[in-house]
């Protein structure tokens, strides 16, 4: 795999994940790229791969979700939303599935995680691709001020390869806290 900055038509590519021409020197992953790690190489080309999927699906999200609301069988309301820690609140569904941001970095990096929320039960999973408990840091008191007296599960999984390699993501995340989708 060959990551985008290193594609040599790779304008179009660039423009649609909003990412300079040249690997940044300040970014731990580039800089072990530039420097020749068949590792970090491989990493980003599969980063470059997650934010081109990742933006795709935010283009068509309220398709997908409306498809995933067809196919269910569940007959519980329930809600599917997309809020970052600034602008999160409880709904009266009986299910809230959300994915929730957190800008960490004025340049724009962010920590993302899916939750569901069952306010029948008062219990919320938390699923975060940065292993378990990495969420703590960024979520937890906002969501336990949030959801105050509801339990919470960790549903993640292990650690992220990238901090057993001690790597950086420095992944430019898009956000959507002005965006809430409401589909019953």
């Amino acid at each position: 795999m060959i990551p985008i900055k290193l594609l040599p038509d790779n304008k179009e590519l660039l423009a649609f994940i909003c990412d300079a021409p040249r690997l940044d020197t300040d970014d731990y992953l580039e800089r072990m790229v530039s420097q020749g790690s068949e590792d970090a190489t491989t990493l980003l080309a599969i980063e470059n791969a997650t934010e081109i999927a990742k933006r795709y699906i935010q283009k068509h999200y309220v398709d997908i979700l409306k498809a995933i609301r067809s196919e269910s069988v569940k007959k519980e309301r329930f809600i599917f939303r997309c809020k970052n820690i600034d602008n999160l609140s409880p709904t009266d569904m009986d299910v809230e599935y959300i994915h929730l941001e957190a800008n960490l970095e004025e340049g724009g990096g962010g920590h993302a995680i899916f939750i569901k929320v069952d306010n029948v039960k008062k219990i919320i999973h938390i699923y975060d691709s940065m292993g378990e408990d990495a969420y703590i840091n960024d979520f937890e008191k906002t969501i336990r001020s949030v959801y105050p007296g509801y339990r919470i599960r960790d549903k993640s999984l292990g650690f992220q390869p990238t901090h057993f390699k001690h790597m950086l993501d420095k992944t430019k995340d898009f956000v959507w806290s002005k965006h809430t989708f409401y589909l019953f």
